[in-house]
């Protein structure tokens, strides 16, 4: 929501003139000071949190913790201490993969995304894509033989190489 918030000018905390803080419910808040008219100084960031609800699974890589959640895969830059654009995806995220240099995501009605660490959607499969379904429960990756295998709990197991994006 929209917050407005008198700061005054009292106490060694202090602003040095009286001034506002405007939110947008972001975390971040707009410094403006009470002036004649009213003159924007700066924006200040007090906290930023994820924006899904629901976390299903987290995996942390390259400083970057990834939470899967509903629509969104949540991204919190551990360099920059704070939660930074999320994932977008529209489905139920439940499951996240990495081999260190992709982010995996097993959706509950999507099959399976793939994505760059810096949030770019690389790759995605589904049924036409030779996925045994759509829900994709489980996921886990095998560094030896790069692959990644794609659990279902109403259709058993897929079997994905990363190298060459072939289902078996």
């Amino acid at each position: 929501g929209m917050d407005i918030i008198q700061w005054q000018a009292i106490g060694s905390r202090s602003p040095s003139t009286d001034s506002i803080l405007v939110s947008d419910g972001s975390g971040e808040f707009a410094l403006v000071q009470s002036s004649s008219p009213p003159t924007w100084i700066s924006n200040m960031l007090l906290s930023t949190s994820p924006s899904s609800s629901e976390m299903y699974d987290v995996v942390e890589v390259s400083n970057k913790v990834f939470v899967a959640g509903n629509d969104v895969v949540d991204v919190f830059d551990k360099q920059a201490n704070r939660w930074i654009t999320p994932i977008f995806t529209g489905s139920t995220n439940v499951n996240l993969e990495t081999d260190g240099a992709s982010l995996w995501v097993a959706t509950l009605d999507a099959g399976l995304f793939e994505f760059a660490l810096n949030g770019t959607q690389t790759n995605h499969w589904d049924i036409s894509d030779n996925l045994n379904s759509d829900s994709v429960d489980s996921l886990a990756y095998d560094q030896q033989t790069d692959t990644l295998l794609l659990g279902h709990s109403d259709a058993g197991m897929t079997v994905l190489d990363v190298n060459s994006s072939n289902v078996t």
